[in-house]
């Protein structure tokens, strides 16, 4: 694989604490074409009337790409951690593009996502688009310290730019992430998405959906009340369908299909609200 333009990896480090009755950016490094938007805080309602206490310890990270998209020979390294009793949602500035390549052109991306006791990270980056020709894979590797570490995962993933006529056109879109409760490995999943190989309007697949939606949830104090809603809410999905299933660990799996990203963006606001991550 080609170097991108940059001549290295991309890379992007940030860690946050926690500092008296609120969370912080303790270090931020990164290299083009990442950077970092202000973060700001999110109003925290505590369950005893929904009253707002004023305590606004949840920190909001918008991540920002100054390229026009992730383009042949791209390679991206992202550590996230998040400090034990700190509270961190990660998101992103657009719609990731991943461009059309040349033939044997590709991109890469490895995320190392950590999260430390009694410490939570949504991490909710906004969907992909892989264009005609492209390739790309990611490698996502989440450790939690133990049952006290809360993590919550939005992928979408676009057919591509249906509005012009692409329906998997793309040659290829890798996602492998794996999950580790300590040294144990508590969740794997490894999607391959190879049009050219794979019908991927079938059965399992899209099914003749443009959009597809996987949210990992794992958080040991589930309640039954919580679960409930977690499949009411899978089940209401507007312009689609979608299922939970319960994992081991504690943990629930919610996977969608529909045909525009704002129902699944909605319906992935919808479980951290449930979850009381949001």
């Amino acid at each position: 694989m080609s170097e991108n333009r940059y001549g290295a990896a991309s890379r992007l480090n940030l860690t946050a604490r926690r500092a008296g009755n609120r969370t912080v950016l303790a270090d931020v490094s990164f290299t083009a074409p990442f950077k970092v938007a202000h973060p700001f805080y999110l109003e925290n309602r505590r369950e005893n009337h929904g009253e707002n206490r004023g305590e606004n310890d949840r920190m909001s990270v918008t991540l920002i790409s100054a390229s026009a998209g992730i383009m042949s020979g791209d390679r991206q390294i992202i550590d996230i951690t998040v400090k034990e009793g700190a509270w961190l949602e990660v998101t992103s500035q657009a719609f990731e593009k991943i461009h059309k390549m040349a033939e044997g052109g590709s991109a890469r991306r490895h995320t190392r996502l950590t999260v430390e006791k009694n410490a939570a990270l949504n991490y909710v980056p906004l969907p992909a688009i892989p264009f005609r020709d492209s390739a790309f894979r990611s490698e996502t590797e989440v450790r939690l310290a133990d049952a006290s570490s809360r993590f919550f995962q939005s992928e979408i993933l676009s057919c591509g730019r249906a509005a012009r006529g692409e329906r998997f056109e793309y040659r290829e879109h890798k996602s492998l992430t794996k999950i580790y409760a300590g040294d144990t490995l508590i969740y794997s999943d490894n999607a391959v998405y190879v049009p050219g190989e794979t019908p991927m309007e079938g059965f399992c697949l899209f099914e003749g959906y443009t959009h597809m939606g996987n949210f990992l949830m794992i958080h040991q104090d589930i309640s039954e009340a919580q679960a409930e809603a977690l499949g009411a809410a899978a089940r209401s999905l507007k312009d689609g369908v979608a299922g939970v299933t319960r994992t081991g660990y504690g943990g629930y799996c919610a996977r969608a299909l529909s045909n525009g990203s704002e129902p699944l963006l909605a319906l992935s606001g919808e479980l951290r609200k449930i979850l009381r991550l949001l």
